[in-house]
């Protein structure tokens, strides 16, 4: 599918920072997948007759198509996604781009980050404007105007440091994400988010209905805004259609909180005559036993659910609106179902002590989920647990922990404490067989070997440098 442009469209470059740099056997701990807030602004501005191109940084040779897209293929507008675990690399690609670009090209910057630090990128001196929040509309109008930057919702010239937030967008009202703008089957998750070679992303919603303390939800505000089931299955269709991949990975938040969208999803993945392996999130409190049957019917093989904490206590201070005993049930649930389960858990929160964080562990080894993720706690900025306890973000340090008196275990420590779990809990006997029987494809036997490795490799480098 080509781009297409009317006489006054205008060519815009997107640019995906991409994640920090990690080696391999941390891509357990995530999901490798297309930028897809970035796609769905590069469809709606397709929409509108703008001509789009998409770079994405995650893949080394993107970084050095730049220049000669800033050369050739000359942009009118270069838009610069942001990450907080990115900060640095993105300014530093903000700088270089800037250095190369005439006058008349507008440099903007726009995402998670974006909206959570506005300030960070207004006061730069190096960005034109910013865009905040759900940008398909702005981003168009933005494009619309070119050379003047708009006043208005989801707009700020740099310079400013306020503006008005956009109204949150009817999902089922947007374009397709411009997926043909990158090469999807490059993109290579771990082991534990995908079933077959090639797996993709999709979005069902936005806005979560929980108020976990910990997250950030700086972009999608507001009320949680369902797409239809027709709407997200004519998406898959054309997933499969177009590029040829049968492994979906629904990412939202919490796909299983409607029964009737979820219901109606699975009526017409069930008589698709195309069918197709999925996973998706969910919440122990919600594993309903009769709709994990017929998900698993539809072709549901995974869930990715966040149990978090072993603690009690801990569960409350985070908000997380459930208790340790309830992920026993959950597990239990899965497995009568026949659905495989990735668990997170969080390291780290403050004023969590050393035994609590023990209790975490303890608890992954009891539930002993197919896949156990575990996370170093991050103070993201516009979390409300980090304004309540006043974290500060430090782009060097362990989890970007500033240090502080509410972490009552240096992050130094909790770090090795994720360490200790990964290796407790993946270097069990009893689990390496039990996942060797599981797999299917034996490419990811390769996957797991490598992981396993370098993680071998890590521990064996940092007990030589101590």
């Amino acid at each position: 599918m080509k781009s297409t442009s009317s006489n006054n469209g205008r060519r815009f470059l997107l640019v995906h920072p991409g994640g920090p740099r990690r080696d391999l056997f941390d891509r357990l701990g995530r999901s490798d997948s297309p930028p897809l807030g970035i796609l769905y602004l590069a469809s709606s501005l397709e929409a509108a007759g703008h001509e789009v191109r998409v770079v994405d940084l995650n893949f080394p040779r993107h970084v050095d198509s730049i220049k000669p897209l800033l050369q050739k293929w000359r942009p009118h507008i270069v838009g610069l996604g942001t990450l907080a675990p990115s900060f640095q690399d993105v300014m530093g690609h903000a700088r270089s781009i800037r250095k190369q670009l005439p006058n008349d090209v507008l440099l903007i910057a726009g995402g998670p980050d974006a909206t959570a630090r506005t300030e960070l990128y207004t006061q730069a001196d190096i960005f034109d404007a910013v865009l905040f929040g759900e940008a398909e509309k702005s981003i168009v109008r933005l494009a619309d105007s070119y050379p003047t930057i708009p006043q208005g919702e989801g707009i700020i010239p740099c310079g400013q440091s306020a503006g008005a937030i956009p109204e949150p967008l009817d999902s089922d009202s947007l374009p397709f994400p411009a997926r043909h703008l990158l090469p999807l089957k490059r993109y290579r998750g771990g082991p534990a988010y995908k079933r077959r070679r090639y797996s993709t992303s999709i979005f069902t919603h936005r806005g979560c209905a929980y108020n976990c303390s910990f997250c950030e939800k700086s972009v999608h505000h507001g009320a949680m805004r369902f797409r239809s089931a027709a709407s997200i299955h004519e998406e898959i269709r054309r997933i499969r259609r177009d590029h040829g991949i049968h492994d979906i990975r629904f990412v939202d938040d919490v796909l299983m909180i409607s029964k009737r969208i979820l219901g109606e999803l699975i009526d017409l993945i069930r008589y698709d005559a195309d069918p197709f392996d999925w996973m998706c999130c969910g919440r122990i409190d919600l594993m309903d036993e009769k709709m994990l049957a017929e998900m698993k019917k539809a072709g549901c093989y995974r869930i990715e659910i966040g149990i978090e904490s072993g603690s009690a206590r801990v569960l409350d201070l985070v908000k997380k609106g459930t208790a340790p005993g309830q992920a026993l049930e959950a597990m239990r649930k899965a497995r009568v179902a026949g659905i495989e389960v990735i668990a997170n858990f969080i390291i780290g929160f403050p004023t969590e002590t050393g035994e609590e964080m023990a209790q975490t562990v303890d608890l992954s080894l009891k539930t002993d989920p197919d896949y156990a993720v575990y996370f170093l706690f991050t103070p993201f900025s516009d979390a409300p647990i980090s304004k309540d306890f006043n974290l500060g973000w430090d782009d060097f340090a362990p989890g970007y922990r500033a240090p502080s008196p509410d972490y009552l275990v240096p992050s130094d420590q909790a770090q090795d404490m994720v360490d200790s779990a990964l290796r407790r809990f993946y270097f069990r006997p009893g689990y390496i067989l039990r996942r060797l029987v599981a797999i299917r494809n034996p490419w990811i036997i390769a996957d797991l070997a490598a992981c396993a490795g370098l993680f071998l490799y890590r521990r064996i480098k940092n007990i030589i440098c101590s």
